[in-house]
């Protein structure tokens, strides 16, 4: 599983059921992107898209059960391998790592 199925399912787990539209947002990628991932996922049975009740040029994107056990398989292997990698520091340093790195990758940062 790649980062951006990773990050494209447990946004859909963390949030539920989503518009299309609104998952391009939540994941700050252009529509196109995300239905060429969107398409990935599909096919291998991982979110369902059906077309939004009240207006039917919507789609919405959920997670399936197939879907949620893989993000599952894919967050444990992705603690397993930061414990291997990190496994020199201290929970503090761990911590601290963690810190710094949200705060690199916080584009609300106005300070840019």
């Amino acid at each position: 599983m790649t980062l951006k199925q990773l990050a494209t399912l447990a946004s859909l787990r963390d949030r539920g059921e989503l518009p299309q539209q609104m998952l391009c947002d939540v994941l700050r990628t252009s529509q196109n992107t995300v239905v060429m991932w969107l398409n990935e996922l599909e096919q291998a049975g991982f979110i369902t898209r059906v077309r939004d009740a009240e207006d039917r040029r919507k789609h919405n994107v959920a997670i399936t059960p197939a879907g949620a056990t893989a993000l599952e398989r894919a967050e444990l292997e992705m603690r397993r391998l930061e414990d291997e990698v990190l496994s020199r520091l201290t929970g503090d340093e761990r911590a601290q790592l963690r810190k710094l790195l949200a705060k690199a990758l916080d584009d609300s940062d106005s300070s840019r």
